[in-house]
């Protein structure tokens, strides 16, 4: 799997947040960017296979 675009994740802390809550906050935004690219990585899979079924009725 590849990264993409190279998309940075790291924030810089917000004011006022500890160092706890900074890392379970980049953390959450790592899970999100895992499951966006695995959601592109299936629409990219599902194409061919829409395009062949389409064919057909051209």
């Amino acid at each position: 799997m590849t990264n993409g675009g190279g998309t940075a994740l790291i924030e810089p802390p917000r004011k006022n947040e500890g160092a706890e809550e900074h890392r379970k906050r980049q953390e959450k935004l790592v899970e999100q960017e895992k499951q966006r690219q695995a959601e592109s990585d299936n629409n990219e899979q599902q194409q061919p296979v829409q395009q062949q079924q389409q064919a057909p009725t051209e």
